[in-house]
């Protein structure tokens, strides 16, 4: 039996058929199911919600693929986990975002973006996640993402929250080949 640090994974000949599905849903998409949803499995309804948050988020939302890892980025660095810091680096860079601007997120400086929808992500996740905002803030992060884009972010944001506590939680190490 493998595990996810304090996790044994449930073997596959041991999956219900609703597990089943969600497992072989991914695997015929990505080859694999990622380390979060191993242990999601667990409740197969939500392990199925949470894989249709999450290819709405990263796939059918209205923010581009740079834009969804700054937020990311910007949930593993106030979440302190090493897990998403480690697996999105790469995935950070390869949506484009600048390994300066990945460190910048991920140390918690502000990266100083020139797009404004970017910046605007950045000033949103950050708001959010501090539990703070002001007006012009506000106004800004309004203006340029609108309220579908405030609400993906805080989605974004809650999502990988949920996969931050759950790894934090079962004490799953980084990905070795993504740190």
């Amino acid at each position: 039996m493998t595990s996810l640090g304090r996790f044994e994974e449930i073997p596959v000949k041991k999956l219900s058929p609703e597990q089943a599905a969600v497992s072989e849903a991914f695997v015929n998409r990505r080859g694999t199911v990622p380390a979060p949803f191993r242990i999601f499995l667990s409740s197969a309804p939500l392990a199925a919600r949470l894989m249709a948050l999450s290819d709405h988020i990263l796939r059918g939302g209205q923010l581009s693929a740079a834009e969804v890892e700054i937020a990311v980025l910007a949930a593993a660095r106030k979440l302190e986990s090493k897990f998403v810091q480690a697996a999105h680096r790469k995935i950070a860079a390869n949506a484009g975002l600048p390994p300066a601007v990945i460190e910048a997120i991920l140390v918690g400086t502000d990266p100083g973006f020139s797009d404004a929808r970017q910046r605007a992500v950045f000033r949103c996740a950050t708001a959010m996640l501090n539990a703070r905002q002001d007006d012009a803030t506000f106004g800004e992060v309004a203006s340029v993402l609108g309220h579908n884009g405030i609400v993906e972010v805080a989605a974004i944001l809650g999502f990988y929250g949920t996969c931050a506590y759950t790894l934090g939680f079962y004490e799953v190490p980084p990905p070795v080949s993504a740190s």
